[in-house]
């Protein structure tokens, strides 16, 4: 009886690490697609029908895990095995080629890969085993375990408790304290250079990299070193699938109107060969950073959303900016400085004429 307690213990568990799961993708839709390029995947299967539908695949195994303990019980902790035995060879594979990335596991960015994730995965994979194992010898259903005790019922919340809090533990979100630094959203010089009120902002060299387009730029390349030719750009670093990112997108047409001469673009990941139709209704250009150089040079990989702008000087003139309110401020700033610049050269305008006179 101990054994048969053992390995429903572990379906139980087993079925909320698969709940904990789903729910935390379903939470960030950019960590599949985020995931899958870390675990070395080809990119169509986070950005496609199968990335889009894994959570809620997740959560069904979840589901069948709490509600099958006949015979049929054995299908979702098979399936429950491969699952757990896919992810611990490719996270191995990944830790082993060096990777710094998360796994994503739980839909939160957390810590890199590390053995310790290999470890986990495995351990995973043992519980799958010890559970399977009491399926096919037959063990008792889960209204059994609930008459023959209550003690052991509760005694079994409680490891699975502390289990889960552990593994989300081990899992929790790090973009805040993995973040750059952000510089004081007021000082940065836009060409005419301003005095920053607080510190000298750091001007950095534009990353001089290739983009991919995207939607209805499919198939054009450009050099970021293209966008400045005729003024200064603002580029939108997102993912399609992050609910801060949808808002910068609802806001498309604001930072258009404010930014008036000013090229603005989304620039997607180099996991996202293509994007939801929505993202094409500003009429924003859309790109992808190519071999996530872009990115990479700026330190502002998986963090998003994020806005740099691009001088005419070859340097950055802004961010990056990290978040939806630190973006709209940087925006205002710029159309503020943007606007004085024009009125002072309408009025150094005439000046310069009646001199020549």
């Amino acid at each position: 009886m101990i054994l048969a307690f053992a390995s429903a213990l572990c379906q139980l568990f087993l079925a909320g690490v698969f709940v904990a799961s789903g729910v935390g993708k379903l939470r960030n839709r950019s960590s599949v697609p985020e995931a899958v390029k870390a675990l070395g995947l080809p990119p169509q299967l986070g950005t496609g029908p199968a990335g889009r539908a894994f959570p809620w695949l997740e959560l069904v195994l979840a589901a069948a895990l709490l509600l099958m303990w006949g015979p049929l019980g054995l299908i979702p902790v098979a399936a429950a095995g491969l699952l757990c035995l896919g992810f611990t060879v490719l996270v191995g594979r990944a830790v082993a080629s060096g990777t710094t990335a998360s796994c994503n596991c739980f839909g939160a960015k957390g810590a890199p890969m590390s053995r310790l994730t290999v470890l986990r995965n495995g351990a995973l994979t043992l519980t799958a085993t010890a559970a399977l194992a009491g399926r096919i010898a037959g063990g008792p259903s889960l209204d059994t375990l609930l008459r023959e005790g209550a003690v052991a019922g509760a005694a079994a919340l409680v490891v699975v408790g502390c289990a889960l809090w552990f593994l989300a533990r081990d899992s929790a979100p790090a973009a805040e304290a993995a973040a750059p630094a952000q510089e004081p959203a007021s000082a940065y010089p836009v060409l005419p250079e301003l005095e920053a009120e607080d510190e000298e902002y750091r001007r950095r060299p534009s990353p001089a990299v290739q983009l991919t387009g995207i939607g209805p730029n499919a198939g054009e390349t450009l050099l970021t070193t293209e966008l400045v030719r005729e003024g200064p750009a603002v580029v939108l670093y997102v993912s399609p699938y992050c609910g801060s990112c949808t808002a910068v997108l609802e806001r498309g047409d604001e930072i258009t109107a404010a930014l008036p001469g000013v090229s603005v673009l989304f620039l997607f990941s180099a996991a996202h060969e293509d994007v939801p139709d929505e993202w094409e209704e500003p009429g924003l250009p859309l790109y992808r950073d190519t071999h996530d150089a872009f990115a990479g040079l700026l330190g502002i990989t998986y963090t998003t959303p994020a806005l740099v702008l691009l001088g005419t000087d070859g340097l950055l003139a802004a961010g990056p900016e990290f978040g939806v309110d630190s973006i709209m401020d940087t925006v205002r700033e710029i159309a503020e400085v943007l606007e004085e610049a024009r009125q002072q050269q309408d009025t150094d305008q005439p000046r310069q004429e009646a001199d020549n006179q």
